[in-house]
């Protein structure tokens, strides 16, 4: 693939340092990530119901970015935080800075935060140094109009689906006070009529400890093995299906659709559904699901890919 090169002028690489890249879930303190090379690790902790805030740290050389580009000091640039989902292809653009050109040197902290419904499979975020307003400049090659890019430096994040967001508890299923059938694997367990209860108090995925397989796949710290990789994504499979199809067959849930306070069972089956099928109305889904829910489940499969992770 060729390179083209614009045709204007652009400030050398080094003028801009990303000096640091910070992510977090929902309301969480914002973690700095070691993104030094292009691989971004996987973020296995998101799923549809979590919003994302992520940001970038800047060290610019405002001095060097106009002298290489043959810009006045009274030049107006800006810095801006882009982004771009591949699962739903929505994009948007957070914080905008303006440059203080007066300044020799500057640091830019950009920042966002992003509903997780708007987001499915990956999500990209693009730091970008670019014109703000027109320049008068008898240079023929300098960077003159608004929304001219002098520099920008993208960084690929894989959003997963391995998190489970509710609470998990480990029982004997064999044990003579447990309701659930002794060889069973898990069960989850919640009022399929009460979507406005809270996730973390209506949810609770139970998981049979007596089960060697089960308790290895949800126990394992750090990154799980294939094996239990599978086993995560075929119980968050089940799990979503019991939820998704539970919403598909209510009338109440059709009824106050968008009307769920975040954090409720409603909400995050939304945004859920928001993610995996996001170019298709709630009505459209139900409809498919009566005319044929065993197509349907394999729909879900799809979305979810299921056993198509590396």
């Amino acid at each position: 693939m060729k390179h083209r090169q614009p045709p204007y002028r652009q400030p050398d690489q080094s003028r801009i340092s990303v000096t640091g890249w910070f992510i977090a879930l929902n309301e969480g303190d914002a973690e700095p990530l070691m993104w030094e090379n292009k691989y971004v690790p996987p973020l296995d902790t998101w799923d549809a119901a979590a919003s994302l805030t992520v940001g970038v740290e800047l060290a610019l050389d405002v001095a060097g970015i106009l002298a290489d580009c043959q810009l006045p000091p009274t030049a107006a640039l800006c810095a801006a935080l882009l982004w771009e989902s591949e699962g739903t292809t929505l994009r948007g653009c957070g914080t905008i800075i303006p440059i203080e050109t007066h300044l020799a040197q500057q640091n830019v902290a950009l920042h966002m935060r992003l509903d997780g419904s708007r987001l499915s499979q990956s999500l990209e975020i693009t730091p970008t140094i670019a014109v703000s307003t027109a320049l008068e400049t008898t240079d023929h090659f300098a960077p003159r109009l608004p929304g001219t890019i002098l520099w920008n430096s993208s960084r690929m994040i894989t959003l997963g689906t391995s998190g489970m967001r509710f609470p998990i508890e480990m029982q004997d299923f064999s044990q003579a006070v447990n309701i659930f059938p002794s060889g069973a694997s898990w069960f989850l367990d919640w009022d399929r009529e009460s979507f406005d209860r809270p996730v973390h108090g209506g949810l609770r995925l139970y998981i049979n400890r007596s089960n060697p397989v089960m308790k290895r796949a949800v126990m394992t710290n750090g990154k799980p093995n294939d094996a239990d990789s599978r086993v995560q994504e075929v119980v968050l499979f089940d799990a979503a299906r019991s939820l998704i199809t539970s919403a598909l067959e209510s009338d109440d849930f059709s009824d106050q659709l968008n009307t769920y306070q975040a954090g409720s069972i409603g909400n995050h089956i939304q945004n859920l559904i928001a993610a995996l099928f996001p170019h298709e109305s709630f009505q459209s889904l139900r409809t498919q699901w009566k005319f044929n829910r065993w197509l349907f489940d394999s729909r879900l499969q799809e979305t979810m890919r299921l056993f198509q992770k590396d």
